[in-house]
């Protein structure tokens, strides 16, 4: 029996502009864990993950909380199936292209 929600492990990137117009991964650091509604016989969507993301708060060091996404508006954030299988996607900003989100599913 397929399961009603996927799980998803949310980590925020640590990128810099590579010489060939794109992106290097420094680092990624969890910020937390998103369930996205999975329908059986239908599974999950990229518009699912993002309204997930969306909900997401995280908390700084400082203690000031902020959410993931201030906006699901597809003009603005862009998300990708890196895998190619929906086990990992990269979410970020159409302006620079830049990734600021990895998120890997976890179950």
């Amino acid at each position: 029996m397929e399961k009603r929600y996927a799980v998803f492990a949310v980590y925020e990137l640590d990128v810099w502009p590579d010489e060939d117009g794109g992106w290097r991964w420094n680092d990624k650091i969890r910020v937390g864990n998103i369930r996205v509604p999975n329908p059986p016989g239908i599974g999950y969507s990229e518009v699912s993950i993002l309204k997930a993301l969306k909900k997401l708060t995280v908390t700084e060091m400082t203690g000031r909380k902020y959410r993931c996404l201030e906006t699901r508006n597809r003009r603005k954030v862009f998300i990708e199936d890196v895998s190619g299988d929906g086990l990992w996607f990269e979410v970020g900003t159409i302006k620079d292209q830049k990734p600021i989100y990895s998120v890997e599913r976890t179950g």
